[in-house]
């Protein structure tokens, strides 16, 4: 059976608060909901539950199972002091406060990676070329939905020989579309007369889709037109569009029209 604390990419001997914000971590890369791999989320389970709630005993009592210790043991006026000279059962060292290094982490390979916020919004696959010990490989990797710019994500058992991939997202600039948290902005380029008159306009969605906006009578420059639900969806929340209007004005507008527009609005 796999260590669960491997499984977990954790030390053996971690705290309860180590292994909790392990899994919470391990739980997010897995979910199949997230492009995960459900065999892999059924393990990382079973890996925190098998720490949380250690069933097996072993001959002396201890949780674990066997165990050996060939080290000294040194009675302090604290209490009892380990000097680690063999391999002792995880649980038995957690027991005593101990931590060893009974488990090396493999080695991973660290690459950053330029994404659109299409791609963002959208998640999906994308294929990559990596280079571990073995060789180069071009992998794929999975890109969650609503992932923040900055944001790091480990994939194991990544091409050839199981490579851990640690990947940190960086999320490209676009001219007319911006993000905040799951919120989208998107600069729309209206016609000055647009503005004066109002109007159904329809636009294209980063993900594809065709959505309208109302326009209202006489709308300034710059004001939100707010589409509910219509941002990035992730896990946890769904965002909205917030449409501003951008437009210039005319250079050859008659002064009788703008007083006119003037006097009845306010505005301009």
């Amino acid at each position: 059976m796999q260590d669960p604390y491997s499984i977990l990419g954790i030390q053996p001997g971690a705290s309860k608060d180590e292994a909790k914000k392990a899994f919470k971590k391990r739980a997010m890369e897995t979910h199949p909901d997230r492009g995960g791999n459900e065999e892999e989320f059924k393990k990382v389970n079973e890996a925190y539950e098998q720490i949380k709630n250690p069933q097996p005993r072993g001959p002396q009592g201890f949780p674990g199972g066997t165990w050996s210790f060939d080290g000294d043991i040194n009675m302090t006026p604290g209490g009892f002091k380990f000097r680690r000279g063999g391999s002792v059962n995880d649980l038995f060292e957690e027991f005593f406060s101990f931590h060893g290094n009974t488990h090396q982490r493999v080695k991973e390979t660290r690459i950053d990676l330029e994404v659109t916020l299409r791609d963002v919004i959208v998640g999906g696959d994308k294929d990559v070329h990596i280079r571990t010990k073995s060789g180069s490989h071009n992998v794929r990797v999975h890109i969650p939905r609503g992932i923040n710019n900055g944001a790091e994500v480990r994939y194991e058992n990544i091409g050839p020989g199981g490579s851990t991939l640690r990947v940190r997202f960086r999320i490209q600039d676009h001219p007319n579309w911006d993000r905040k948290g799951n919120n989208l902005i998107f600069i729309m380029d209206c016609d000055f007369w647009e503005l004066v008159t109002g109007g159904r306009r329809q636009f294209a969605h980063l993900d594809g889709r065709t959505l309208t906006v109302n326009i209202p009578p006489m709308a300034e420059p710059g004001v939100n037109l707010r589409l509910g639900g219509q941002g990035i969806k992730s896990a946890r929340q769904t965002g909205d569009l917030f449409v501003i209007l951008k437009a210039t004005m005319p250079k050859d507008i008659p002064k009788e029209l703008m007083d006119s527009i003037k006097k009845h609005t306010g505005k301009y």
